[in-house]
């Protein structure tokens, strides 16, 4: 069973960039994180044959 809750959407989709777009991806999270602990992350425009793709927002 995967892991389809939002969060997990976007670590995989870090994770999938392996140059500076996910590093730089990361940082901007974390420091959304720090600001806001209570942020509520979610994944819109998913396409059905886009995958897990979607705009992490």
């Amino acid at each position: 069973m995967t892991d389809d809750t939002p969060a997990a959407l976007i670590d995989a989709r870090i994770a999938a960039l392996d140059d500076w777009r996910g590093a730089t991806l990361a940082r901007m999270r974390a420091l959304i994180h720090r600001a806001d602990p209570d942020v509520v992350e979610t994944v819109k425009w998913r396409k059905p044959g886009n995958g897990m793709m979607g705009v992490p927002v």
